[in-house]
């Protein structure tokens, strides 16, 4: 949000959906491994329809919105593709397609984010049948080769938004989650010290994507049992996606309607309607459609996992958390 407002941060954009990636890898890969151990297999259809649930209902009503502006502004024929690819999570993608996404074009992260949860449950299903006990080797190999394509500048350009280039934060973040790392209390200050320090660097080097994937590695790392649980932090947290959604539709359309104030105070303004948004984006949309249930489903614990002595992935017996808010 810092560099969407202007505030000076030529890598902020970057790095911040750099460290979410990673946070995104750990998170759903935590989700499939505990309903794999609980319940001896993964049931993709379930997890489909929660994570359809969890993204959808919010994105559709600022899809309807950003039609509505420029039915009322102008340019509602070339909103109209912009629309489709963001509803079809192919935003990441608008550039090779000739599409202006225009005030969505943000989405394509979460295009990323939704790509990333159609293929890697298929992938984790097919490695965890061929080799379970070199899961966590073959996933970490598979990051630093990402990496390694990435530090060599052979990712350039559009390929930033394709789901491979991303894959050393994605997968590094999965490989956390099947070592059961976490709680690291040195990782976290590195980490969140290194997202600072490389945010104000200028230029755009071929090795910030790999930097920012170690970075984003070290916050996930150490975020369990940290500064990260201080309830302000945990209620943006909560409100984290919505918020994601509406804070630069909604710092555009600003611009557009007020006059120009100076920058302290518009981002004085952006920040209180983006918040206000995202508040009632949560309690009138999100939570709605999360408190809905599918037919036998049940919500799934993340416990930390670790592997065995034998390199099996177990879990760590730990106190349950509030699911609803994953």
């Amino acid at each position: 949000m810092a560099a969407h407002f202007g505030l000076g941060f030529p890598q902020g954009g970057r790095i911040g959906v750099t460290v979410f990636f990673a946070l995104s890898g750990y998170l759903i890969t935590a989700l499939l491994l505990a309903e794999r151990r609980e319940s001896g297999h993964i049931d993709l259809r379930a997890f489909w329809i929660r994570r359809g649930r969890r993204l959808l209902p919010a994105l559709f009503v600022l899809i309807a919105v950003f039609l509505a502006y420029h039915l009322l502004r102008g340019g509602f024929r070339q909103a109209v593709p912009a629309a489709l690819v963001t509803a079809f999570y192919l935003a990441n993608y608008a550039d090779n397609l000739g599409v202006n996404l225009g005030l969505l074009s943000h989405t394509w992260s979460l295009a990323v984010e939704e790509q990333f949860y159609l293929w890697w449950p298929l992938a984790l299903i097919a490695l965890l049948a061929w080799r379970p006990r070199f899961a966590s080797v073959i996933v970490v190999l598979a990051a630093f080769g990402v990496a390694a394509v990435n530090m060599f500048s052979i990712v350039t350009g559009a390929s930033f938004f394709f789901p491979i280039s991303r894959g050393d934060a994605l997968l590094g973040g999965a490989a956390l989650a099947i070592l059961g790392v976490g709680g690291v209390r040195w990782t976290l200050p590195l980490g969140l010290g290194g997202v600072i320090l490389v945010s104000l660097l200028p230029g755009n080097p071929a090795w910030i994507y790999v930097v920012a994937a170690a970075l984003g590695v070290l916050v996930v790392a150490g975020a369990e049992g940290s500064i990260l649980a201080w309830p302000p932090l945990v209620f943006v947290g909560k409100i984290s996606y919505s918020l994601y959604l509406w804070h630069q539709p909604a710092e555009r359309m600003l611009a557009a309607f007020l006059p120009k104030f100076p920058l302290p105070v518009m981002i004085a303004i952006d920040t209180g309607v983006s918040l206000a948004l995202a508040l009632a984006s949560y309690h009138v949309i999100e939570s709605r459609f999360r408190r809905r249930s599918s037919p036998g489903e049940r919500p799934l614990p993340i416990l930390p996992l670790e592997p065995s002595t034998t390199g099996a992935i177990v879990a760590r017996p730990v106190a349950e958390p509030d699911v609803r808010r994953t």
